[in-house]
Protein backbone atom coordinates (compact mmCIF):
# COMPACT_ATOMS: atom_id res chain seq x y z
CA UNK A 1 0.00 0.00 0.00
CA UNK A 2 1.57 3.52 -0.91
CA UNK A 3 1.96 6.09 1.56
CA UNK A 4 -0.98 8.26 -0.31
CA UNK A 5 -3.55 5.26 -0.22
CA UNK A 6 -2.78 5.19 3.52
CA UNK A 7 -2.52 8.03 5.20
CA UNK A 8 -6.37 10.04 4.87
CA UNK A 9 -4.89 12.73 6.72
CA UNK A 10 -1.41 14.11 7.16
CA UNK A 11 -1.83 16.31 10.11
CA UNK A 12 -0.18 14.20 13.44
CA UNK A 13 -0.09 15.20 16.94
CA UNK A 14 2.19 13.35 19.34
CA UNK A 15 -0.33 11.87 21.95
CA UNK A 16 2.05 10.14 24.09
CA UNK A 17 4.98 8.33 24.80
CA UNK A 18 4.91 4.29 25.42
CA UNK A 19 6.93 1.55 26.35
CA UNK A 20 6.34 -1.57 25.23
CA UNK A 21 5.41 -4.45 28.16
CA UNK A 22 7.34 -7.44 28.74
CA UNK A 23 4.86 -9.02 26.36
CA UNK A 24 6.10 -6.58 23.70
CA UNK A 25 2.56 -4.58 24.34
CA UNK A 26 1.81 -1.01 24.75
CA UNK A 27 -1.30 0.45 25.62
CA UNK A 28 -3.51 3.72 23.44
CA UNK A 29 -5.43 4.57 26.65
CA UNK A 30 -4.64 8.16 26.41
CA UNK A 31 -6.21 7.95 22.89
CA UNK A 32 -9.97 9.95 22.70
CA UNK A 33 -11.15 7.98 19.45
CA UNK A 34 -10.44 4.13 19.30
CA UNK A 35 -11.57 2.32 16.44
CA UNK A 36 -13.18 -1.64 17.17
CA UNK A 37 -10.14 -3.15 15.28
CA UNK A 38 -6.80 -1.25 13.76
CA UNK A 39 -4.68 -2.79 10.84
CA UNK A 40 -1.34 -2.41 11.30
CA UNK A 41 1.80 -1.12 9.36
CA UNK A 42 5.38 -0.60 9.70
CA UNK A 43 8.08 0.03 8.00
CA UNK A 44 12.20 -0.48 7.45
CA UNK A 45 12.42 2.60 10.50
CA UNK A 46 9.72 0.69 12.92
CA UNK A 47 7.61 3.44 12.55
CA UNK A 48 4.00 2.18 13.11
CA UNK A 49 0.73 3.50 11.72
CA UNK A 50 -2.83 1.99 13.11
CA UNK A 51 -5.24 2.41 10.47
CA UNK A 52 -8.91 2.28 11.97
CA UNK A 53 -11.20 -0.59 10.38
CA UNK A 54 -14.61 -0.93 10.55
CA UNK A 55 -16.38 -4.53 11.05
CA UNK A 56 -19.06 -4.80 7.53
CA UNK A 57 -22.02 -6.94 8.28
CA UNK A 58 -21.93 -9.82 5.82
CA UNK A 59 -25.07 -8.99 4.76
CA UNK A 60 -24.11 -5.63 3.21
CA UNK A 61 -20.85 -6.46 1.86
CA UNK A 62 -22.43 -7.19 -1.89
CA UNK A 63 -22.91 -3.51 -1.94
CA UNK A 64 -19.15 -2.41 -1.50
CA UNK A 65 -18.05 -5.16 -4.05
CA UNK A 66 -20.35 -3.72 -6.41
CA UNK A 67 -19.01 -0.80 -7.57
CA UNK A 68 -21.54 0.91 -9.79
CA UNK A 69 -24.55 0.43 -6.69
CA UNK A 70 -22.20 1.64 -4.09
CA UNK A 71 -21.40 4.86 -6.84
CA UNK A 72 -25.18 5.29 -6.98
CA UNK A 73 -25.32 5.52 -3.10
CA UNK A 74 -22.52 7.80 -3.09
CA UNK A 75 -24.03 10.11 -5.73
CA UNK A 76 -27.61 10.12 -3.84
CA UNK A 77 -26.37 10.78 -0.59
CA UNK A 78 -24.58 13.75 -2.18
CA UNK A 79 -27.11 15.10 -4.07
CA UNK A 80 -29.45 14.76 -0.63
CA UNK A 81 -26.86 16.62 1.19
CA UNK A 82 -26.26 18.99 -1.55
CA UNK A 83 -30.39 19.35 -1.65
CA UNK A 84 -31.03 17.77 -4.55
CA UNK A 85 -34.28 16.31 -3.28
CA UNK A 86 -37.16 15.31 -5.36
CA UNK A 87 -40.55 15.24 -3.34
CA UNK A 88 -42.22 11.98 -4.25
CA UNK A 89 -46.25 12.24 -3.55
CA UNK A 90 -47.38 9.99 -0.15
CA UNK A 91 -48.06 6.27 -0.59
CA UNK A 92 -49.58 6.81 2.84
CA UNK A 93 -52.99 8.36 1.22
CA UNK A 94 -55.77 5.58 0.55
CA UNK A 95 -55.54 4.63 -3.25
CA UNK A 96 -52.03 6.46 -4.12
CA UNK A 97 -50.29 2.81 -2.99
CA UNK A 98 -50.47 0.96 -6.00
CA UNK A 99 -49.99 4.36 -8.12
CA UNK A 100 -45.46 4.10 -8.32
CA UNK A 101 -45.01 6.41 -11.58
CA UNK A 102 -42.92 9.43 -10.47
CA UNK A 103 -42.71 12.11 -13.73
CA UNK A 104 -39.21 13.91 -12.51
CA UNK A 105 -36.06 15.02 -14.70
CA UNK A 106 -33.97 12.67 -12.95
CA UNK A 107 -35.48 9.44 -12.87
CA UNK A 108 -38.46 9.75 -16.04
CA UNK A 109 -38.59 6.24 -17.64
CA UNK A 110 -36.90 4.28 -15.36
CA UNK A 111 -38.85 3.03 -12.73
CA UNK A 112 -40.61 0.04 -12.86
CA UNK A 113 -43.99 1.50 -13.05
CA UNK A 114 -42.83 2.99 -16.35
CA UNK A 115 -41.80 0.08 -17.79
CA UNK A 116 -45.35 -1.96 -16.69
CA UNK A 117 -47.14 1.69 -17.85
CA UNK A 118 -45.57 0.44 -21.50
CA UNK A 119 -46.36 -3.07 -21.62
Amino acid sequence: MTQSQLLKDREFAEVSEVRPDAKKRVTLKKLDRLAPFYKVYSNALGQIILDPQVIIPAAELWLYKDKETLASIRRGLADAKAGRLVKLPSLAKKGKGSERAVRDPIHRGSGPAEKEAGE
